[in-house]
């Protein structure tokens, strides 16, 4: 069996001790401040963005990967004779996912050695899966098994958050059904879920403690078929709702809770103090 290399995109902000860990390649989506563009996890990171923004005024804005960075880690890999998977953020949120397949094709155009699938999600709702692919290549799978039971997943991830601020994601350009929405209700701090591979206002609490406690009852709620492996906290800034969230969730009985920050491609969009909860629910 060849050799297998897991190829994401740099939205499911898993963090780089995991990234080398688990020996993942990334390929950078863009973000832009000003006149200037930067490829996300490598020469841009969430708290230098927020900074700049702070600083100067200026939202930051994002685009997709590069077609010919994502054509020549494939052809890299598949000429070292690897077998490779790759997954990034929803087709229908970023254009990245059909750069990749078109890559893909182009080098492997019988699927015998390249395989893709749409996580339909973004953040660490697309790490939960890459964490499964790392599971499954341990366990000595091959590539197209290991792509064909993940994508199984896919609909199972849920994934949710709430903003305390809509200026980023107003300006950002994106979102914009939830942008006319907040801006109707200001006073809301909206529940986002992501359902097939967008983003849709779930509920609309009062008040961000209202909104972590809703999104802390579909946690307990999911928890009798909720997958143990792994369930994340995630937040674009520091603040005690995480150690709450986490506190919280592991009263309820989730033993690996973990806490990741947001990459600058996700937090271009939420802005500070957004935090969510993300899991797999079998």
């Amino acid at each position: 069996m060849r050799k297998i290399k897991i190829i994401i995109d740099s939205t499911s902000d898993l963090g780089k001790e995991v990234y080398e860990k688990h020996d993942i390649e990334i390929v950078p989506i863009y973000v832009i401040l000003g006149d200037n563009t930067y490829k996300d996890y490598y020469e841009m990171d969430t708290t230098r963005m927020f900074a700049y923004t702070e600083e100067t005024g200026i939202y930051p804005k994002t685009a997709a990967a590069s077609p010919l960075w994502i054509y020549k880690v494939f052809k890299k890999y598949y000429d070292e004779g690897y077998d490779i998977i790759y997954t990034g953020i929803s087709s229908k949120l970023s254009s990245t996912y059909s750069t990749a397949l078109t890559a893909a094709r182009e080098i492997d155009p019988n699927e015998e050695r390249i395989f893709l699938f749409d996580s339909e999600n973004l953040s660490t709702g697309v790490g939960l899966l890459v964490l499964k692919i790392v599971k499954y290549r341990d366990q000595g799978l091959s590539a197209k098994e290991i792509r064909d039971k993940v994508k199984e997943l896919v609909p199972n991830v849920k994934t949710q958050f709430t903003l305390n601020t809509l200026e980023y994601m107003q300006k950002g350009g994106r979102c914009s059904a939830v942008v006319r929405y907040a801006v109707a209700a200001f006073r809301f701090k909206p529940v986002i879920k992501v359902n097939d591979g967008l983003l849709e206002v779930a509920r609309k609490p009062i008040g961000f403690k209202r909104s972590i406690n809703s999104m802390l009852l579909d946690a307990e709620n999911a928890f009798p078929t909720a997958d143990q492996d792994a369930i994340f906290v995630t937040y674009s800034s520091y603040g005690d709702w995480v150690d709450y969230l986490v506190t919280e969730l592991k009263k309820i009985g989730y033993k690996n809770v973990y806490t990741t920050l947001a990459g600058a491609t996700i937090c271009t969009h939420c802005g500070p103090q957004c935090v969510g909860i993300l899991y797999i629910d079998n």
